[in-house]
């Protein structure tokens, strides 16, 4: 089998077909579903994951233990070659602290929420720093500057679908945008209340 490939992370404006792709050469295209509704959809991401969070997504996916083995394997495999390459995370933490540095803050605890919308909490992506945020409902549309940061909660400005246009309410994130609210089968957020 072929190594997977290594990605420019500058460039990579498909993030997450082309870890789809990367799991299919695996014979594991079956969990890119459930990995992505946990965030573990870019590549700059999966080069983080801890051994806590694969165990975690292993779990999650209830991957038999020669799939384990598979996707242990090629993350070993993709580490050795990009430090062969001279990839460093410690780098590209920094980078993407900088970049989610004003992708939004919470509401301060005196600021009354607005009248409208359901108001709804993430509960997914905890892994990966968040929930994928895209400017526009379309879910080929740009991807935010930053990811909706576990248990934020947002007010509801529209619902199509499982698409939901989001004000942050409290938590880390951009201040609008568009999120899925489910993936696969998994929530990713869940309303919290209801409009009065």
């Amino acid at each position: 089998m072929a190594a997977p490939p290594i990605f420019d992370m500058a460039e990579n404006d498909a993030a997450g077909s082309e870890v789809q792709m990367w799991l299919e050469e695996l014979g594991l295209g079956r969990y890119f579903g459930l990995l992505q509704a946990e965030g573990f959809d870019d590549f700059r991401i999966i080069r983080r994951a801890t051994e806590e969070d694969v165990s975690e997504l292993v779990t999650l996916c209830a991957m038999p233990r020669l799939h384990e083995r598979q996707l242990r394997r090629a993350l070993r495999d993709l580490h050795r070659k990009e430090a062969a390459n001279g990839h460093t995370v410690a780098g590209e933490d920094e980078e993407l602290v900088e970049s989610n540095a004003g992708a939004g803050t919470p509401r301060s605890r005196g600021e009354p929420l607005p009248a409208a919308g359901s108001t709804w909490e993430v509960i997914g992506g905890r892994c990966a720093g968040g929930v994928l945020v895209r400017t526009a409902q379309d879910l080929k549309s740009p991807e935010a500057s930053g990811r909706l940061g576990f248990r934020a909660t947002v007010r509801e400005l529209e619902l199509i679908g499982t698409r939901l246009n989001f004000e942050l309410v409290t938590g880390r994130g951009p201040k609008t945008g568009w999120v899925s609210i489910k993936v696969s089968g998994k929530d990713l957020l869940v309303r919290c209340s209801d409009p009065e």
